[in-house]
């Protein structure tokens, strides 16, 4: 529902080919393993990566029909509301909003005291139409993203037995739909499946031929009740995590899979301008008798308030000031939950799932961190999941230019400034894969907007994701395609498509 301009460029010229002849290179596959027994054995490794390169050929064709964004991680939420106030308005700590006509300041009257959250929450300068009734807008997580954060919330989760997997299977099969039911496709299941391999790649080996495979061909034609009892396993088959997922999963059909909601100026204030905390509370699986009335593309629907706290990803804050800096008016600015040990188990999961879909989605230029962590099992969660970001997002040669920054500035605590280096070690050299600012006075800001501009420039981005558009392309041709040309006659169409 929030409003872009997508610029017209070859990428995304190009994507609704690419898209076509990928889908027809896998019916191709999977009719010509049933003929050639020679192709059988290498067809769903040929799939499969067929379906990864669909993937991400897709975020990069959306990421650039979006805006860029800077985001902002860490546990010191008094540092990044400092730096985002600095960069994004003109005049210093305040960040002024409008909903339904009404002007707000967000850290005064919607989150004042830097209090924890369980969202992500985007500043745009690109204001959109609001409904008078509904102007909040929200994103909500994907079916996927809600199996993701479910499997990370739990700490069970093993080695999975053969024989009690297979009959799992077994019995899930014969309850096959003869047509795929809506909420999970081939490509969600390969999402889920390359997601939670970054979490814990040695468990995850056995599940990769044992229990993937097999999740990706049944899962788009079960029902949700069957869905619960294949994904149960992700999470150590915890009856409130299954019963928590079959109950937010129907909630999302409800919602006909929409991937925005609008919602009433209720959830985030009163009438007397105090904050309500509707929504910006951690997750949990606590039940309220708290309900909300959201606003659809097709009507209005009414669901609990603890259930939207839970499927909310991100809230939209629309600015009506001036960036610092003309340079960053094309540019949002992304604040991220922090993965805290002191946090639910389920906070805990859905704040290294929203890191995760922003780094996947191209969503963030750069990402300024303001204290990492701060304790050791902070050190590694939080140094795999930025790890993930650098993989995803830089370059070779933007080295000397790092765009993974730690920021210092008046309110870091300097007392666990270890546990941030342990984690600037696991993620790579300084200089190359990430670099530091200070940002202690308005001069070093100053510097910093300097040094952030190149990051933000939008050509320069447009120009990245199409150089990355591109490798994938290439990776698809020659690589995927190419040396199956032969194998029949027919065999050449699905690759002749994509020229």
């Amino acid at each position: 529902m929030k409003s872009a301009i997508p610029p017209i460029s070859p990428l995304t010229q190009r994507w609704p080919l690419l898209n076509q002849g990928i889908a027809q290179a896998l019916a191709w596959a999977d009719n010509t393993r049933l003929q050639t027994p020679r192709f059988a054995m290498e067809a769903p490794t040929l799939m499969l990566n067929l379906r990864r390169c669909r993937i991400r050929l897709q975020r990069l064709a959306v990421a650039a029909t979006q805006r860029g964004a800077l985001g902002f991680y860490g546990r010191s939420q008094a540092a990044k509301d400092y730096l985002i106030a600095s960069l994004a308005s003109a005049e210093a700590g305040c960040l002024a909003t409008t909903f339904a006509g009404k002007t707000l300041d967000y850290l005064t009257h919607i989150r004042p005291g830097h209090s924890a959250v369980g969202i992500a929450i985007r500043f745009s300068h690109d204001v959109p139409q609001q409904d008078p009734d509904y102007p909040v807008q929200l994103q909500l997580l994907t079916a996927a993203e809600l199996v993701c954060m479910l499997a990370r919330s739990s700490h069970t989760q093993q080695a999975i037995e053969k024989t009690e997997f297979e009959e799992l299977i077994a019995s899930l099969t014969i309850r096959c739909q003869p047509q795929a039911v809506p909420g999970i496709g081939a490509d969600d299941i390969v999402t889920l499946w390359d997601s939670l391999r970054t979490d814990n790649p040695r468990l995850q080996q056995c599940w990769d031929s044992e229990y993937w495979p097999n999740a990706l061909a049944i899962a788009p034609y079960l029902s949700i009740d069957d869905r619960a009892d294949l994904f149960a396993p992700l999470w150590g088959k915890e009856p409130a995590l299954t019963a928590c997922y079959r109950r937010l999963a129907y909630r999302l059909d409800q919602l006909g899979g929409a991937a925005s909601v609008l919602a009433p100026l209720s959830l985030l204030t009163d009438e007397n301008q105090q904050p309500s905390y509707g929504i910006l509370t951690p997750a949990n699986l606590e039940e309220t008798d708290d309900k909300v009335q959201l606003k659809l593309d097709n009507g209005v629907m009414t669901m609990p308030l603890a259930e939207l706290r839970l499927l909310a990803a991100e809230l939209l804050i629309p600015l009506q000031i001036h960036p610092a800096h003309s340079g960053f008016a094309s540019t949002d600015y992304l604040d991220l939950p922090a993965y805290t040990a002191d946090d639910e188990s389920l906070q805990q999961a859905k704040s290294l799932t929203l890191l995760q879909r922003y780094s996947d989605q191209q969503a963030m230029q750069a990402l300024i961190v303001c204290h990492a962590a701060a304790c050791r099992e902070e050190t590694t969660m939080v140094g795999q999941a930025l790890d993930h970001w650098v993989q995803q997002h830089q370059e070779a040669d933007s080295r000397g230019h790092p765009e993974l920054i730690w920021a210092f500035t008046p309110y870091d605590r300097r007392s666990s400034a270890h546990f941030d280096q342990a984690v600037q070690r696991y993620v790579g050299h300084p200089g190359e894969v990430w670099g530091t600012l200070l940002a202690m006075n308005e001069d070093e800001v100053r510097r910093m907007t300097d040094y952030l501009l190149t990051s933000v420039n939008v050509a320069a981005r447009q120009n990245r994701l199409q150089q990355r558009f591109d490798r994938h392309e290439q990776e698809l041709r020659h690589n995927l395609l190419g040396r199956w040309l032969n194998v029949a006659t027919e065999d050449k169409a699905p690759s002749a498509r994509l020229r």
